[in-house]
């Protein structure tokens, strides 16, 4: 039975239309010209994580008010985010790095305090 199935999905022609066979070939190399040094992919550069814009065109950079208190929060984190945090507490060292804060589930980033401008300043730097 697992003869048949490994037979079947050798032979394209059973599972797609030749027109769409025709496609495939153009797109995707075939499999035997494939070497293992294409299988990996480069090396991480040092920045390994992204902030993506809002909607608007503006950095995800908000200041809430909790606890009758500033915060400072970073959205949008793609990747990682404990060392965007480390990055950030180096760019500003006037704030203590107590006050920094990962949220691992919604991928931000949380700051005591008003710094929303100096974060946005330094984020338009980069993004």
């Amino acid at each position: 039975m697992f003869k048949s199935i490994i037979q079947q999905t050798r032979n394209q022609s059973t599972l797609f239309s030749p027109r769409t066979n025709a496609r495939l070939n153009a797109v995707f190399p075939s499999l035997s010209s494939v070497s293992t040094k294409d299988l990996f992919t480069k090396p991480f550069t040092k920045s390994q994580y992204h902030i993506s814009r809002t909607s608007k065109g503006n950095l995800p950079v908000y200041r809430r008010l909790k606890s009758q208190a500033y915060v400072t929060e970073v959205k949008r984190v793609q990747g990682d985010l404990v060392l965007f945090r480390n990055e950030l507490q180096e760019l500003m060292p006037e704030v203590s790095k107590n006050k920094f804060e990962c949220v691992l589930q919604s991928k931000t980033l949380r700051i005591k305090g008003d710094h929303a401008e100096r974060v946005r300043e330094l984020l338009s730097e980069k993004f």
